[in-house]
């Protein structure tokens, strides 16, 4: 199957909103992102903004959204959004550390930590 139409033409000319247009009910998700300048990220999953070298608050961040994860992973009824946003914030927010060479000495890789979350889902089943 192939695409009729060129989408990463698409979204590398059109406004953010006017990819959205017709999503009316998705409309006001603004996703984890970069300023121009890569000095600040926004995370969605807490609506917020952080310093993309600043160290401490990245490895606070980085244990707050493993606990975030782990709850959210517990607490699902229909929709996993709110713990595939918070995987990529979790993600995003390691890569950060790493590239600083500022991971604890403890940290595991975040597919580790989602291996166990994923064990804890099914096994609710």
């Amino acid at each position: 199957m192939s695409n009729k139409f060129d989408w990463d033409r698409y979204l590398r000319e059109e406004t953010y909103n006017k990819v959205l247009e017709g999503m009316e009910d998705v409309r006001k998700i603004i996703p984890t992102m970069f300023s121009p300048d890569k000095k600040l990220i926004y995370l969605k999953t807490q609506d917020l903004d952080f310093e993309t070298g600043d160290k401490a608050s990245l490895t606070s961040l980085l244990d707050e959204l493993l606990e975030e994860l782990r709850l959210e992973s517990s607490r699902i009824k229909w929709s996993f959004e709110r713990l595939y946003l918070l995987q990529i914030d979790f993600r995003i927010v390691y890569l950060l550390l790493s590239n600083l060479d500022a991971l604890p000495a403890d940290s595991e890789p975040p597919e580790t930590h989602l291996e166990k979350i994923v064990k804890l889902i099914n096994a609710k089943k």
